[in-house]
């Protein structure tokens, strides 16, 4: 499975500060996970916290 934009652009970002692989990957795992969970919906559609 490649991997979306988003994610790519994630790991460049942690990888950049010097995040370890291990930490690249779950942070990717969890931003899966959210992104699944909400539907794939885009945040501005996901309303306001509470």
């Amino acid at each position: 499975m490649s991997s979306s934009p988003l994610l790519q652009s994630i790991g460049e970002h942690r990888a950049v500060r010097r995040y370890s692989p291990r930490t690249i990957k779950a942070y990717r795992y969890w931003i899966k996970i959210f992104i699944r969970f909400n539907g794939r919906r885009h945040p501005r559609e996901l309303g306001r916290m509470r």
